[in-house]
């Protein structure tokens, strides 16, 4: 799921194991963002803290958030209650919820990323498999009129 939607309906995922894609700003932040440029403005309302019990020393959860990069993070979601001051003032630095119980970090390869890796490649090139998951492709046939023909019985 992505962290937006999460956001959008903490209390349907209060105290639940989740799997969120993030942004991880690198070094030694505990705060996991819903996309870069949420990291770039540190809009922590757009953004999860990181458990204090899963710190070791100057960096989260080991070696697992060291490179900067989307991740997707399997723990258990807290959401964050609004600290209100006088009149209905909110506090702007209350972040959206925290992630605790870490049980799985998975750092995801961009676009952008397969798009070089692909170009450092002959013959290779990008497709959407179904119009939907991008993967790089190596050859120089032709692409087939339907990605999916092959799917379809005889």
């Amino acid at each position: 799921m992505s962290l937006v939607q999460l956001l959008q309906t903490p209390e349907a995922f209060e105290g639940r194991a989740v799997a969120v894609v993030i942004f991880y700003p690198g070094d030694g932040a505990r705060s996991l963002f819903a996309t870069r440029d949420a990291a770039d403005a540190n809009d922590l309302a757009s953004a999860l803290l990181i458990d204090n019990t899963q710190v070791e020393g100057d960096y989260p959860v080991k070696d697992e958030l060291r490179a900067t990069g989307f991740y997707r993070v399997h723990g258990t979601f807290k959401r964050s209650q609004p600290v209100v001051v006088g009149e209905g003032v909110v506090v702007p630095f209350v972040v959206g919820g925290r992630l605790s119980d870490l049980n799985g970090i998975e750092q995801l390869r961009t676009l952008t990323q397969m798009r070089e890796h692909c170009a450092e490649r002959p013959h290779c090139r990008m497709e959407y498999m179904g119009g939907i998951l991008p993967i790089p492709r190596i050859g120089t046939a032709e692409k087939p009129t339907d990605a999916l023909e092959w799917l379809r019985e005889p």
